[in-house]
């Protein structure tokens, strides 16, 4: 069986143990207008080892519940953020 896999950003990172936020954006068409636009979802994530910093660019998947709010693992980092000096 396949699992549901989405690409997104880390937002939050630090504030909970294990478990970071990561937005995941969703590309719509308006049916009379015509034109994209962007819809964003925040997912709690767990991150056992917390290794996501926030800006990460990240790919989760689908997994058993964790808690009430918390179905989703962290998969893989596919781009660090750049820290800002």
């Amino acid at each position: 069986m396949v699992r549901l896999q989405l690409k997104g950003t880390i937002l939050r990172a630090g504030l909970m143990s294990k478990t970071c936020t990561v937005r995941v954006p969703k590309l719509r068409y308006h049916p009379i207008a015509g034109k994209e636009y962007t819809r964003h979802k925040n997912y709690l994530v767990h991150d056992p080892e917390e290794k996501g910093k926030v800006g990460d660019l990240v790919v989760i998947e689908h997994c058993r519940p964790m808690s009430r709010r918390k179905h989703f693992k962290l998969e893989t980092i596919l781009q660090s953020a750049t820290q800002w000096v």
